[in-house]
């Protein structure tokens, strides 16, 4: 299907299809024993062959161009970004380039992870044989920062701090299973926009961790200048530093919310919430609801929440998330004016939002 689809692409010499052979892979069956980064053993044999893929990619991509820039299929794409990467590379990082006799190694195009990092293809061999040497050691985004030094170049060059990030991980669900949350934020339009909007609640909450702190407006600021009394906290000493303060609730009871209402109607397309805090991960909500509502129809009430509907259930889980076309439950309007999380049973256990 590819091909018949791709005729031309494949013709020209533009599409290729590997697959290694089943004999060309070592052993990733490897922890226990071996379990580094206290990753669960799935974990450590899907990042393994993860990383012996990427190194039979590598290898084979070698004579097909003079670079090699990792993506993936569940990206965003800046516009133009193929002639802003070789804008780039031929006004600084020309075939004269060197820094201390050394010419570079890799570019950074993205923040996060192993997508958009850019290698010269004389170069690729040898970090596929790296890949393929400490393939169960540690993920291959750790592993290119080793072979980056083991080449001299000590300084990454990180094109998104001076230009905005080209590429965007539009996946939220990984695949082991959870899901996966982080944002370029120097890409532009981010996956999760923080539509403008204001919260209330109805909660017991710890003194100065009001339900404020759940949601921003256009995402959250990228220095936090929160103030909380840090010192309620066990888990806090008084060296910490830290600005960034969360909500946490006390007695929490059946009924309890908090509402996020948006400052016009809104066609939702995805709702992410995190519960617990790292210094406090048990403090999570036991049972309870995401649910939506679209704006109350009489016009006294314009502005206001109307009957709001079940949309996710919440069962003690560090990290929910709804999304259009592909949850359980569909969105029951076309636009929604108010999302809420809802305390459907009471606990004993503090809740951190």
């Amino acid at each position: 299907r590819l091909q018949s689809e791709n005729r031309d692409l494949v013709r020209s010499g533009r599409f290729h299809a590997i697959h290694a052979p089943q004999e060309l892979y070592p052993e990733i069956e490897i922890c226990p024993p071996l379990c580094t980064y206290k990753d669960e053993p799935t974990r450590v044999k899907w990042r393994s062959k993860q990383n012996l893929d990427y190194a039979f990619l590598m290898h084979y991509s070698v004579p097909l161009a003079p670079y090699y820039i990792q993506i993936e299929d569940d990206l965003g794409f800046a516009n133009n970004w193929i002639q802003k990467i070789n804008t780039h590379i031929s006004g600084t990082y020309g075939p004269n380039y060197r820094k201390e006799g050394v010419p570079w190694r890799m570019i950074d195009y993205s923040q996060l992870g192993f997508i958009g990092k850019l290698f010269q293809a004389d170069e690729l061999d040898r970090m596929a044989q790296f890949l393929l040497l400490f393939y169960d050691q540690m993920p291959c985004d750790l592993l290119v920062g080793e072979w980056m030094r083991a080449m001299f170049q000590f300084k990454n060059i990180e094109y998104w701090k001076s230009s905005k990030s080209l590429f965007q991980h539009r996946g939220v669900f990984r695949t082991l299973g959870g899901f996966q949350p982080l944002q370029e934020a120097r890409f532009g339009k981010l996956l999760f926009d923080n539509p403008e909007g204001a919260v209330s609640g109805k909660m017991a909450v710890v003194p100065t961790f009001d339900p404020k702190f759940v949601y921003f407006s256009g995402g959250a600021p990228r220095q936090r200048k929160d103030k909380c009394d840090y010192s309620q906290s066990k888990a806090f000493g008084k060296n910490d530093k830290t600005h960034a303060c969360w909500l946490w609730a006390k007695g929490v009871g059946q009924g309890d919310h908090v509402t996020l209402t948006f400052a016009r109607d809104v066609a939702v397309k995805g709702v992410f919430a995190e519960f617990g805090h790292p210094r406090h991960p048990e403090d999570l909500l036991q049972h309870g609801a995401m649910e939506v509502a679209a704006s109350a129809p009489s016009p006294a009430a314009a502005g206001a929440c109307g009957q709001f509907v079940r949309i996710l259930d919440i069962e003690a889980e560090k990290m929910v998330y709804w999304e259009a076309g592909v949850s359980e439950l569909p969105m029951p309007f076309p636009r929604a004016r108010c999302v809420r999380i809802l305390v459907t049973k009471a606990q004993t256990e503090w809740m951190a939002r």
